[in-house]
């Protein structure tokens, strides 16, 4: 199946579980969006483990294990804000619902990162240079992926969506 497809078919599973969300009528408030910006990151990372080959495998599965240790407490915290916005939203349903959100983000990089032909050596070349800045705010990996932020569920009006998307 070519990029494009695999693309329109995520995109279009993704507005199909925002229109499902949307009558529960919930947004994320600004602590959950940053929580889903973390983790679109660890994502992205994940995607670009399970996509890419040889060396630049190796390479990014050592990014990846030094986002999730280096960034743990905020990958923690943010799983329980998203966990409190689907137990907000959904009751029973919360863990499944919390369970298609990271999923979906996945499919996501995944799908569009199979149609970006470079995608595994820019991934390698914005992120490396991350690893080496130990203070770096976590959401700040989100301007080193050549995916763009998608969020899967909106930002509340009242909250201030953060900038911190990549311009791609």
């Amino acid at each position: 199946m070519s990029g494009k497809i695999c693309r329109y078919i995520v995109l279009i599973l993704l507005m199909i579980t925002t229109a499902s969300q949307a009558a529960y009528a919930g947004c994320l408030t600004e602590k959950q969006v940053r929580a889903d910006q973390v983790r679109f990151v660890q994502a992205s990372l994940t995607a670009a483990a399970m996509q890419c080959r040889g060396n630049n495998r190796d390479q990014i599965l050592k990014i990846y294990n030094y986002f999730i240790s280096h960034y743990r407490t905020d990958l923690m915290d943010g799983l329980i804000n998203l966990r409190l916005y689907y137990q907000d939203e959904m009751n029973n349903e919360h863990s499944h619902a919390l369970d298609r959100h990271i999923t979906l983000q996945i499919n996501y990089v995944l799908s569009v990162g199979q149609g970006l032909p470079e995608f595994c050596n820019e991934i390698l070349a914005n992120t490396t240079s991350l690893v080496s800045e130990p203070t770096i705010d976590s959401r700040e990996w989100l301007s080193g992926l050549p995916i763009g932020y998608e969020p899967i569920v909106k930002a509340c009006p009242s909250q201030p969506f953060p900038q911190l998307a990549s311009s791609r």
